[in-house]
C-alpha cells in the first residue's frame, strides 16, 4: 500500500504532546562503540549518537510524549531544554517518517515499498539472485586466511606491481579509437568484469562473515548496465572488516587488469587490440572506483578504517549551511577550524569536479552525434 499520504499525516499532525511508542520491530545494538538501528521490516539500518540512543531507550522501557523526553534528556545530559528541544523533536518526526517511533499504538505497516520506492528510482533490477548463500561460502573458503597485518602487505604488494604492469604496457601500447565491431566484442568482457567487481565484494563479505542479500544486474537511471551486490547487513560488521570488503572491488580492477596485461604481451593481431582496450577501460574502471571525490570504493575503505561517518553528505550539507547563512543543525555545530576548512575544501572540489564530468559528458555526446 501506499504509506506517504500517512506519513504526511503523522507528521503534520505530530507535536511534542503526542504519547510516543517505539516500533516492535525495531532492535539496537552496538558495533565498533558506535549505535545502530535495525527496522527489521524495511531491512534498514540507521546510525545515531549518543542522545538518540538515550531517546530510543527510554521509549523501548516505557511510554513518553515528546516534551517527557526532552526534560527527561535534559536531564541526563545536563544541558537546557531549549538546546536540544528542536533537534529533538526533528529526530522524532524522521523517526516516525521511517517507521521506527509512533503516534499511536495502532501502527500501520510500513511495508518495504518504501524502500523499493527510492531504490527504484535510481536502479531498475533486471537480473537478481539471492538465495546463493551456500555457495558463497563455499568459495570464499578459498580465500586464504591471514591476519590483518599480512593482508594489508599482501594486498599493497599485488596492487604495486599490477598498477607497474598495466602503466607499462599501455604506455608501450598504441589505443587507437574504438570501431564498432570491437565495441561488439568489448561490450561482453565489460559487462563480466563489472559483474566480477561485485562478486568480489560479496565473496569477501562473506568471508569475514557478512551476509549478502543480493547480486544481480539492472539499469542505472534506466540507461547505464550495472552489476550490483546489496551488502546492507555488512553494517553489523566491525568497520575494518568492512574496509576490506570495500576495497576489494578495485585490488578485483587490478588483478583483472594484470591478466590483462600479460593477454597484450603475448597476443598480436585483432585479440590484441581487444585486449588493450579492455586493458585501458580496466584501469579507467579502477581509478574511478579510487576516486575520493566521489562515493568510490576507496573512499567507503578509507571511511570505515578511520571511522570517519559521513564525510560527504556532511561536507556537502556544512557548504549549503554556510552559503545560505543558516543555523547549522547540531551535528555539524561543533566543526571548527582546520575540520571547518577540509570539509568546504572537500565540498568544492567534488562539486567542481561532478560538473566538470558532465560538461565533458555533454561535450563528446554532441561532437559525436551532431560534428
Amino acid at each position: 500500500m501506499d504509506v506517504s499520504p500517512k506519513i504526511k499525516e503523522l507528521n503534520s499532525n505530530f507535536s511534542l504532546s503526542n504519547q510516543l511508542f517505539i516500533s516492535k520491530n525495531v532492535r539496537m545494538f552496538e558495533v565498533d562503540n558506535e549505535t545502530l538501528l535495525f527496522h527489521e521490516q524495511t531491512s534498514k539500518y540507521y546510525k545515531i549518537g549518543k542522545v538518540a540512543k538515550e531517546l530510543i531507550s527510554q521509549l523501548q522501557m516505557q511510554q513518553f510524549t515528546g516534551d517527557q523526553l526532552i526534560m527527561e534528556i535534559s536531564n541526563r545530559f545536563d544541558v537546557e531544554m531549549d538546546e536540544i528541544a528542536d533537534s529533538v523533536n526533528i529526530f522524532i518526526k524522521q523517526m516516525i517518517k521511517e517507521g521506527i517511533i509512533y503516534t499511536s499504538e495502532k501502527s500501520f505497516d510500513i511495508s518495504k515499498s518504501v524502500q523499493s520506492r527510492r531504490s527504484s528510482k535510481v536502479l531498475i533490477k533486471l537480473i537478481k539472485v539471492n538465495n546463493f548463500d551456500q555457495y558463497l561460502f563455499k568459495l570464499s573458503l578459498i580465500i586464504p586466511t591471514m591476519g590483518v597485518k599480512a593482508t594489508i602487505v599482501f594486498v599493497i604488494l599485488m596492487c604495486l606491481i599490477s598498477i607497474v604492469s598495466i602503466i607499462t604496457v599501455l604506455r608501450s601500447s598504441y589505443v587507437a579509437p574504438i570501431s564498432g565491431i570491437e565495441l561488439l566484442y568489448l561490450i561482453p568482457w565489460i559487462n563480466l568484469h563489472l559483474i566480477g567487481h561485485e562478486f568480489s565484494h560479496a565473496l569477501v563479505a562473506k568471508k569475514l562473515g557478512g551476509n549478502v542479500r543480493e547480486i544481480g544486474f539492472g539499469l542505472l537511471y534506466f540507461v547505464i548496465p550495472v552489476a550490483y551486490v546489496d551488502l546492507t547487513d555488512t553494517y553489523q560488521l566491525k568497520s575494518k572488516k568492512r574496509a576490506f570488503i570495500a576495497i576489494a572491488g578495485p585490488i578485483y580492477d587490478l588483478t583483472m587488469g594484470f591478466i590483462s596485461s600479460l593477454f597484450v604481451l603475448y597476443s598480436n593481431g585483432f585479440a590484441n587490440t581487444i585486449a588493450v582496450h579492455l586493458l585501458f577501460i580496466q584501469f579507467m574502471i579502477f581509478c574511478f572506483n579510487c576516486n575520493l571525490l566521489l562515493p568510490s570504493d576507496l573512499y567507503k575503505a578509507l571511511a570505515n578504517w578511520f571511522k570517519v561517518t559521513n564525510l560527504r553528505n556532511h561536507s556537502f550539507e556544512y557548504l549549503k549551511f554556510t552559503m545560505m547563512n543558516k543555523e547549522k543543525p547540531a551535528y555539524l555545530k561543533g566543526i571548527s577550524g582546520i575540520k571547518e576548512n577540509f570539509y568546504l575544501l572537500y565540498a568544492i572540489l567534488s562539486l567542481f569536479y561532478i560538473t566538470s564530468l558532465i560538461f565533458i559528458f555533454i561535450f563528446y555526446y554532441f561532437k559525436i552525434f551532431f560534428d
